[in-house]
């Protein structure tokens, strides 16, 4: 806390450790894995959302919330639609203000290197 250091761990498999090439170096086997110029992205994917990973996980998640119609959001939704903007709609006194679907669920699903950004604006989103 004093050196205001943020620290995240993060659980990597043996296997992808094995594949990566960390496992080998303590045994200073230096061509294997990252070493020999195979990109770090593949071996602890932060990039990528849970639906990318599992193709079946928003099949799963759709059958059992109360809602027959989840919307995923993507990067860009999460600042538009995640808000609650959508196009502007006059209201009775023909003011026009951003209309919304309130019969939709928006579902938050960020990749891991963007979680803390998501949670933000989700903040955000909840707050207004």
């Amino acid at each position: 806390m004093t050196a205001q250091l943020l620290l995240h761990v993060i659980h990597v498999s043996g296997t992808r450790m094995i594949h990566q090439g960390t496992d080998g170096l303590s045994r200073g086997q230096l061509t294997e894995g990252v070493f020999s110029n195979n990109p770090l992205g593949w071996v602890v994917p932060l990039h990528l959302i849970a639906f990318d990973s599992s193709p079946s996980l928003l099949p799963w998640l759709c059958s059992w919330l109360p809602l027959p119609f989840v919307k995923p959001l993507t990067l860009n939704d999460w600042f538009v639609k995640g808000h609650g903007i959508g196009p502007l709609e006059l209201n009775v006194d023909g003011i026009p203000f951003p209309s919304s679907d309130p019969d939709s669920w928006y579902l938050w699903a960020p990749p891991p290197a963007a979680a803390q950004s998501a949670v933000d604006e989700l903040a955000t989103s909840c707050h207004k």
